[in-house]
Protein backbone atom coordinates (compact mmCIF):
# COMPACT_ATOMS: atom_id res chain seq x y z
CA UNK A 1 0.00 0.00 0.00
CA UNK A 2 0.81 3.62 -0.41
CA UNK A 3 1.96 5.07 2.64
CA UNK A 4 2.19 8.59 1.53
CA UNK A 5 -1.42 8.14 0.78
CA UNK A 6 -2.33 7.44 4.39
CA UNK A 7 -0.33 10.24 5.32
CA UNK A 8 -2.07 12.65 3.18
CA UNK A 9 -5.80 10.86 4.08
CA UNK A 10 -4.30 11.57 8.36
CA UNK A 11 -3.52 15.10 7.52
CA UNK A 12 -7.14 15.90 5.80
CA UNK A 13 -8.84 13.77 8.04
CA UNK A 14 -7.49 16.13 11.19
CA UNK A 15 -8.36 19.02 8.92
CA UNK A 16 -11.54 18.01 8.77
CA UNK A 17 -11.83 17.12 12.27
CA UNK A 18 -10.04 19.94 13.51
CA UNK A 19 -6.73 19.39 14.15
CA UNK A 20 -3.36 20.97 13.25
CA UNK A 21 0.60 20.82 13.52
CA UNK A 22 2.41 21.92 16.73
CA UNK A 23 3.74 19.29 19.39
CA UNK A 24 1.31 18.57 21.41
CA UNK A 25 2.70 16.70 24.72
CA UNK A 26 1.05 14.12 24.35
CA UNK A 27 1.83 13.55 21.58
CA UNK A 28 5.19 13.85 21.99
CA UNK A 29 5.32 11.68 25.28
CA UNK A 30 3.71 8.79 23.40
CA UNK A 31 5.96 9.26 19.82
CA UNK A 32 9.09 9.38 21.84
CA UNK A 33 8.09 5.87 23.70
CA UNK A 34 7.42 4.54 20.54
CA UNK A 35 10.88 5.23 18.96
CA UNK A 36 12.35 4.35 22.43
CA UNK A 37 11.26 1.11 22.01
CA UNK A 38 11.11 0.50 18.34
CA UNK A 39 15.29 2.03 17.94
CA UNK A 40 16.32 0.02 21.35
CA UNK A 41 17.03 3.49 22.58
CA UNK A 42 16.79 5.63 25.86
CA UNK A 43 13.67 8.12 25.58
CA UNK A 44 16.27 10.96 26.09
CA UNK A 45 17.93 10.19 23.15
CA UNK A 46 15.26 10.61 20.44
CA UNK A 47 14.68 13.74 18.30
CA UNK A 48 11.33 14.47 17.41
CA UNK A 49 10.33 16.64 14.34
CA UNK A 50 7.23 17.59 13.10
CA UNK A 51 6.46 16.63 9.67
CA UNK A 52 3.24 18.52 8.69
CA UNK A 53 1.32 21.52 8.58
CA UNK A 54 -2.67 20.34 8.93
CA UNK A 55 -3.78 23.62 9.82
CA UNK A 56 -7.55 23.15 11.86
CA UNK A 57 -8.71 24.62 14.88
CA UNK A 58 -7.24 22.47 17.44
CA UNK A 59 -3.90 22.69 15.89
CA UNK A 60 -1.95 19.01 16.49
CA UNK A 61 0.71 16.97 14.53
CA UNK A 62 -0.30 14.27 12.64
CA UNK A 63 3.00 13.57 11.30
CA UNK A 64 5.83 13.33 13.65
CA UNK A 65 9.50 11.90 12.74
CA UNK A 66 11.46 10.40 15.18
CA UNK A 67 15.55 9.63 15.41
CA UNK A 68 17.81 8.50 17.73
CA UNK A 69 20.20 5.87 17.78
CA UNK A 70 21.14 6.20 14.39
CA UNK A 71 17.74 5.12 13.33
CA UNK A 72 14.98 7.31 11.69
CA UNK A 73 10.73 6.89 11.28
CA UNK A 74 7.93 8.91 10.75
CA UNK A 75 4.81 8.21 13.07
CA UNK A 76 1.93 8.96 11.59
CA UNK A 77 -1.62 9.48 13.67
CA UNK A 78 -4.90 8.11 12.72
CA UNK A 79 -7.52 9.77 13.75
CA UNK A 80 -10.32 6.97 12.97
CA UNK A 81 -8.67 5.04 16.31
CA UNK A 82 -6.65 8.12 17.84
CA UNK A 83 -3.55 5.99 17.81
CA UNK A 84 0.26 6.93 16.51
CA UNK A 85 1.98 4.11 13.94
CA UNK A 86 4.80 4.34 12.62
CA UNK A 87 4.67 4.41 8.82
CA UNK A 88 6.55 1.54 7.94
CA UNK A 89 3.65 -0.55 10.21
CA UNK A 90 0.86 0.54 8.00
CA UNK A 91 -1.33 -1.99 6.56
CA UNK A 92 -3.70 -1.84 3.93
CA UNK A 93 -6.60 -2.59 6.68
CA UNK A 94 -5.43 0.59 8.40
CA UNK A 95 -5.66 2.95 5.40
CA UNK A 96 -9.37 1.42 4.42
CA UNK A 97 -10.93 2.35 7.87
CA UNK A 98 -9.39 6.12 7.82
CA UNK A 99 -10.98 6.25 4.88
CA UNK A 100 -14.08 4.98 6.03
CA UNK A 101 -13.92 7.15 8.87
CA UNK A 102 -12.75 9.88 6.90
CA UNK A 103 -16.33 9.88 5.12
CA UNK A 104 -17.97 9.17 7.86
CA UNK A 105 -16.65 12.66 9.67
CA UNK A 106 -17.64 13.99 6.61
CA UNK A 107 -21.31 12.96 6.25
CA UNK A 108 -21.79 14.23 9.56
CA UNK A 109 -19.84 17.72 8.61
CA UNK A 110 -22.85 18.02 5.91
CA UNK A 111 -25.94 16.99 8.40
CA UNK A 112 -24.69 19.34 10.87
CA UNK A 113 -24.52 21.99 8.03
CA UNK A 114 -28.16 20.62 6.50
CA UNK A 115 -29.29 21.23 10.56
CA UNK A 116 -28.25 24.65 10.79
CA UNK A 117 -29.12 25.90 7.47
CA UNK A 118 -32.62 24.14 8.15
CA UNK A 119 -32.81 26.20 11.75
CA UNK A 120 -31.97 29.43 9.92
CA UNK A 121 -34.63 29.06 7.42
CA UNK A 122 -37.00 28.54 10.42
CA UNK A 123 -35.94 31.35 12.33
CA UNK A 124 -36.13 33.49 9.18
CA UNK A 125 -39.87 32.10 8.54
CA UNK A 126 -40.74 33.04 12.12
CA UNK A 127 -39.47 36.32 11.73
CA UNK A 128 -41.40 37.19 8.57
CA UNK A 129 -44.73 35.83 10.52
CA UNK A 130 -44.55 38.19 13.12
CA UNK A 131 -44.05 41.04 10.92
Amino acid sequence: MNHLMLIGLAVSLCSAAGCYRSHNPDADKTVRKLAAFEFSCPEDEISLTNLDDAGGVRKLSTQIGASGCGKKSVYVYLVSTDTWVSNSNITGEMIANEEAYQREVEAEQEQDELHRQQQQIQQQQQRNRSY
